[in-house]
């Protein structure tokens, strides 16, 4: 081994033995901490013992699925029916949802009002929503068998809470024929 290379481990072994020494010298001085004393005429109050049999899991995440998809027509007007279901381990909080056609969306709607903001679903609970579209809403274009327009219903539009899947929110297409009234799913 050459000598510069020696005494450049045997300077750096020194410092690094006197480094310790030192810090050794400086935790022998300071001072133990005493635990701290409750102040005159307050009490101390001791923790809560905790069962730990009544401790429960933080709940996972919900998961709003679109179970149910029925319209009816009268008219000009659509009446949809919605039903959504949790099939997630946490609760569901008030969520919206998005009236679209083919082409755009219509409307974003919400499941609980204003002043039920504290309203949440359960796992394993469902909630249903009833509305109105009028055909002047939607878009209308003819085909081999009459004039048509496609409505369907997403869930949680904008991911206004977290979920475990959210390619379940939505519901197929439903095809409207005005000429004809007849309401079909577009995959039959």
């Amino acid at each position: 081994m050459p000598r510069a290379l020696r005494v450049a481990v045997g300077s750096f072994c020194a410092i690094g033995l006197l480094l310790a020494t030192v810090g050794d010298l400086a935790l022998a001085q300071t001072e133990a901490k005493t635990a701290p004393r409750a102040q005159a005429g307050a009490k101390t109050i001791p923790a809560p013992k905790v069962d730990p049999a009544k401790l429960r899991e933080i709940p996972g995440l919900p998961d709003i699925v679109a179970a149910g998809f029925e319209l009816t027509r009268d008219g000009e007007q659509l009446t949809y029916r919605v039903t959504f279901r949790n099939d997630g381990d946490g609760p569901i909080r008030c969520f919206n949802y998005l009236i679209s056609d083919s082409r755009s969306g219509l409307e974003v709607r919400q499941v609980c009002g204003a002043e039920q903001q504290n309203w949440t679903l359960p796992p394993g609970e469902t909630v249903t929503v009833e509305g109105a579209v009028n055909r002047s809403q939607l878009w209308v274009w003819p085909d081999e068998q009459g004039y048509m327009s496609m409505l369907r219903i997403r869930a949680n539009h904008g991911t206004e809470q977290p979920e475990k899947d959210i390619t379940n929110n939505h519901t197929q297409f439903k095809v409207i024929y005005w000429d004809q009234n007849r309401i079909q799913d577009l995959y039959r």
